[in-house]
């Protein structure tokens, strides 16, 4: 009954992330000249909140960086390149994923090096 309640929300996390994937890019594409701007800083401190409650909710990003090793647990090679560095490991992150309360529910998207 416990794992049933720590994971019943996964559905709808699922459904939930993808708004804030759109609000993280919106977020890293505001111009620098409204980035000081009321309305901007609004925008930055829905992102953090919406991050906040996902967070209290066992929603947590798994970490990924160029540079870092491929993880197959936590990462999907989306693609693969022979530049950049050492082989397996991460080029690129090409989307973020996540794990609810220590489940991966959606993996990290990279760009590994072959």
């Amino acid at each position: 009954m416990e794992a049933f309640r720590k994971f019943a929300s996964e559905a709808a996390v699922l459904q939930i992330i993808p708004l804030l994937d759109n609000l993280i890019l919106a977020c890293e594409s505001i111009p620098e000249n409204i980035a000081a701007d009321n309305w901007t800083k609004g925008i930055m401190q829905i992102r953090k909140h919406f991050e906040n409650v996902l967070r209290e909710n066992g929603v947590e990003m798994i970490d990924a960086k160029p540079g870092g090793k491929f993880d197959p647990v936590h990462h999907e090679a989306a693609d693969e390149t022979e530049e950049g560095g050492e082989s397996g490991t991460i080029a690129e992150v090409v989307q973020q994923g996540y794990t609810l309360n220590g489940k991966v529910i959606r993996a990290t998207r990279v760009k590994v090096i072959k």
